[in-house]
């Protein structure tokens, strides 16, 4: 099987998600927009959940590759990434539930926040304890925003749009990481 028809099954679930939720998108509205059979998409998924999980992992694993060990990128990238695809995210999030994206999304974001320190050597004399805490602020924080885009009727339509907010996060955030990063080497932050 091709690996065209992979992503062109991936690329049409996504498009299909960006129009209607996903409890209106049946296999047979993916298979006739792809042009293929049943089988063909069983071959590859289980069903639609796993095609958008697909799908979010390729994105999380360029930003982890991208962004090689910088670790404010890579957080603003995940911004970024929740503003382009706002729709598919929020019929996403309706379907499977607060508790289970949350979950999921959780999970993703302290991977890419703990891969991306250790690649950047900013682990060196941080506790374990100090960098899960890290990692548990910057999960929470981005599901947050994340969260509160989804939930807003006003909410950026446009990349460009998405841009300029994650711009202006940038700019407030600035710092920050690295900043909490010397207090723990320092043991500024007292450790339970």
């Amino acid at each position: 099987m091709s690996l065209l028809t992979q992503k062109a099954i991936v690329q049409t679930t996504i498009e299909l998600a960006e129009k209607r939720p996903l409890n209106k998108i049946t296999v047979r509205d993916i298979v006739e927009a792809c042009g293929i059979t049943r089988n063909t998409f069983y071959y590859y998924f289980h069903d639609i959940y796993e095609v958008l999980e697909s799908a979010i992992e390729v994105e999380f694993a360029k930003i982890k590759e991208t962004c090689k060990g910088d670790y404010e990128n890579a957080l603003f990238s995940l911004i970024e990434l929740g503003g382009i695809y706002k729709k598919v995210w929020l019929n996403l999030y309706k379907t499977v539930g607060h508790e289970r994206f949350s979950a999921y999304m959780g999970k993703q974001v302290h991977d890419i926040v703990l891969d991306c320190l250790h690649r950047g050597g900013a682990t060196d004399g941080v506790s374990s304890s100090d960098l899960e805490l890290i990692c548990a602020f910057y999960e929470e924080a981005l599901q947050g925003i994340m969260i509160r885009w989804l939930k807003e009727e006003k909410n950026p339509r446009t990349p460009e749009e998405v841009r300029q907010i994650v711009e202006r996060v940038r700019v407030i955030f600035d710092g920050q990481l690295p900043l909490l990063l010397k207090n723990c080497r320092q043991n500024l932050i007292s450790k339970p």
